[in-house]
């Protein structure tokens, strides 16, 4: 339980830190600024990062075989929709994406 909770306190603290910029489709708002303090400093997405760990955490506690494919599954799509975002951002932002994308990593923090 104590990954479902942590995964959900990311998420809920990425989800905040994005404010204005966040959107459940893939978008680029008005003015849109590229985010990377608080959450966004490690990861380039903590919202499915956290979602995802919250998962995890859920599957660990009931416990039972088929909740690994469910995670594969809930794991992938996040997969696929971050690498979306990540080719509008690239588009938006250009160098700055890049430069980013060196220091953060993609659904696990980059130490180092």
């Amino acid at each position: 339980m104590v990954l479902t909770w942590a995964g959900i306190a990311l998420a809920l603290w990425a989800r905040w830190h994005l404010g204005q910029y966040w959107s459940a489709r893939i978008t680029i708002k008005e003015d849109h600024k590229l985010i990377r303090t608080g959450p966004y400093a490690r990861l380039r997405h903590p919202i499915y990062s956290g979602l995802d760990l919250a998962v995890i955490g859920s599957a660990l506690a009931i416990d039972q075989w088929r909740c690994v494919l469910g995670v594969c599954l809930i794991i992938l799509g996040y997969v696929i929709k971050a690498n979306r975002e990540e080719a509008m951002l690239t588009a938006q932002f250009g160098a700055d994406f890049q430069e980013h994308c060196r220091h953060a990593g993609f659904l696990l923090p980059r130490i180092g």
